[in-house]
């Protein structure tokens, strides 16, 4: 599963926002992202998302 852009929310997705950040779920993915955390690491070599 990757991420998509969009540019509009779907009927039955869900949206999330933190911190200023939007983001739209699948509602078959739902349930496999409820409870999940995703750091994000931008420092001055890289921005990425680190392993858990």
């Amino acid at each position: 599963m990757s991420p998509n852009l969009i540019d509009e929310k779907g009927k039955f997705d869900e949206l999330v926002e933190d911190k200023g950040v939007k983001i739209l779920i699948d509602p078959k993915a739902l349930m496999i992202v409820i409870g999940t955390k995703m750091d994000f690491v931008d420092d001055k070599l890289r921005a990425h998302f680190p392993p858990a």
